[in-house]
């Protein structure tokens, strides 16, 4: 039974290349026309999507984007330490503070006068 099976299964597949064969041209050049402008169109958009990407992400959604005006927090100056330790002066409404800054937390230090610190002047020290 299974014999029988295979035998028609080979003489369909057989016929039918044959019957292929007498149909087909006899040199037929593949047509790539529509085909090549397909493509074209796949890679163009593509080449669009990353390109619309990489702007997006330099310059951020535009509707984002905070306003462009004057800040209030601004940071003056910053000091490491030395093992990811760093000392911050941060600047809000003309007022500074002094934070330190390290691995797990952020602790606020001082408030810092926006004059320049006068030291006292010592008196001369007398020789023995």
């Amino acid at each position: 039974m299974k014999r029988a099976w295979f035998a028609t299964i080979g003489a369909l597949v057989t016929a039918g290349a044959f019957a292929r064969a007498d149909d087909a041209p006899a040199a037929s050049a593949p047509q790539f026309g529509g085909s090549m402008w397909q493509i074209a169109a796949y890679l163009t958009g593509l080449v669009v999507l990353i390109v619309g990407g990489m702007w997006l992400m330099r310059s951020g959604l535009p509707s984002m984007q905070r306003s462009k005006g004057e800040r209030k927090l601004n940071i003056s100056e910053t000091r490491g330490l030395g093992a990811r330790q760093f000392l911050v002066v941060a600047e809000y409404e003309n007022r500074k503070m002094l934070i330190g800054v390290c691995p797990g937390r952020i602790d606020y230090l001082c408030t810092l006068s926006g004059a320049e610190p006068e030291f006292p002047e010592l008196a001369p020290e007398k020789p023995e």
